[in-house]
Parts: C-alpha cells; sequence; structure tokens
C-alpha cells in the first residue's frame, strides 16, 4: 500500500473537517504538524481551519444580526 496515497486522502478529509468544525480541524491540523513529513499538510488544514472557524461566526453574526432584528 502506498503510504503518499493514504495521506492525501486523510488531508481532503482534514479540509472537509476544518470545513464543518474549526476546532477538530485545528486539532488534527497540528497533528499532522508534529510529524515530520506531513508538516507542510498540517499547516496547510491548521490555517484553513482558523480561517473557516473566522468566516463561520461573522456569517452566522451577519445572519443573526439581519434576521432577528429586522427594523420596521
Amino acid at each position: 500500500m502506498d503510504r503518499f496515497k493514504l495521506y492525501k486522502k486523510w488531508f481532503w478529509i482534514g479540509i472537509i473537517i476544518g470545513f464543518f468544525n474549526s476546532l477538530w480541524g485545528i486539532v488534527y491540523g497540528i497533528a499532522l504538524w508534529v510529524e515530520r513529513d506531513h508538516r507542510k499538510e498540517g499547516m496547510i488544514i491548521t490555517i484553513w481551519s482558523i480561517i473557516s472557524g473566522i468566516v463561520s461566526i461573522y456569517v452566522i453574526r451577519w445572519i443573526i444580526l439581519n434576521t432577528v432584528f429586522i427594523k420596521h
């Protein structure tokens, strides 16, 4: 079994996890970051998770402010 293909699959799974749940994406990214062979992938997943979390907070905040507190 080719280990690179296995880690390539887990890289994309990490990106998806980071999109849906930023905290678990950061944890998984850091876990990859400490491995010498996969630091680049871990850094990408960690940064992606942080950016995704920040964007989702602002989007949710915008939705709440524009739907719940509509001024007539």
